[in-house]
């Protein structure tokens, strides 16, 4: 019975693969949705120059938890498969701090100085979390002029199991490693990803990001691309104890 089950899901699975080629080998698959741009971030865009010297100021104290853009696509919501996540899903992550630097904290709000043109500081709540400095000179960051950048890049791998974000388990990490590599034998693919965030105030003082996330490499020798984006805001804390007296989820 169990071999009867696996041989109908492996017909399945080629049938669906036999129709799919003829399609993507006409003009490779491309996959492009993007959520509405907040007023004025698309000339703001237009007025960017990359590498500039002098980088725009982002400083302010912001609430962790963040307001997700309502048009959001739901691919950046939801990981790839159902039992793993891929090298750099996002997963609609609208921490603050984890979007800054990529640990997590139990701080309500967090302030960012930048002291000098190659510094962001970055000052915690949370009185057990220690403050952390970012440097341009180090690659933790870049500048527009008009936005403070960061830009991650992977190849294009399973990377850890489902809800286990942000690392591999050691022994979970050696199977998807495995299952990632006799994927990319089977289906002969490999690429880029990337995720790319841009942080911006808008007229309303509130720290704006806008994230990229970017797949792009071949299957079968057919070029693919997929690229989603969308928005985070983080209001500008007024009042410290209120901010405290709610804290994010």
């Amino acid at each position: 019975m169990e071999r009867k089950r696996a041989f109908l899901m492996c017909a399945r699975s080629l049938f669906r693969l036999a129709i799919l080629v003829p399609l993507l080998l006409a003009d490779g698959c491309f996959f492009r949705e993007r959520a509405t741009a907040p007023p004025g971030w698309e000339a703001a865009d237009a007025a960017s120059t990359e590498g500039s010297a002098t980088c725009p100021s982002i400083t302010g104290r912001y609430a962790v938890g963040g307001d997700l853009d309502p048009t959001t696509p739901q691919e950046l919501c939801h990981t790839s498969g159902a039992k793993f996540e891929w090298a750099l899903d996002w997963l609609c992550d609208t921490n603050l701090v984890t979007n800054l630097i990529s640990r997590d904290s139990a701080a309500s709000w967090i302030e960012i100085q930048q002291p000098d043109p190659d510094t962001l500081r970055l000052i915690f709540s949370d009185a057990s979390t220690a403050p952390v400095e970012l440097h341009r000179s180090k690659g933790d960051f870049g500048c527009s002029a008009t936005a403070i950048t960061r830009v991650q890049r992977d190849v294009w791998r399973m990377a850890t199991n489902y809800g286990v974000s942000g690392g591999e388990e050691p022994v979970a990490g050696k199977t998807i490693a495995r299952t990632s590599a006799a994927m990319a034998t089977l289906f002969a693919y490999g690429g880029i990803q990337t995720l790319a965030r841009t942080f911006r105030i808008d007229a309303e003082g509130a720290l704006v990001m806008k994230i990229v996330r970017s797949s792009h490499g071949l299957m079968l020798g057919i070029p693919v691309s997929e690229v989603y984006s969308t928005f985070v805001t983080w209001k500008r804390v007024e009042s410290i104890t209120e901010v405290e007296a709610d804290p994010p989820p």
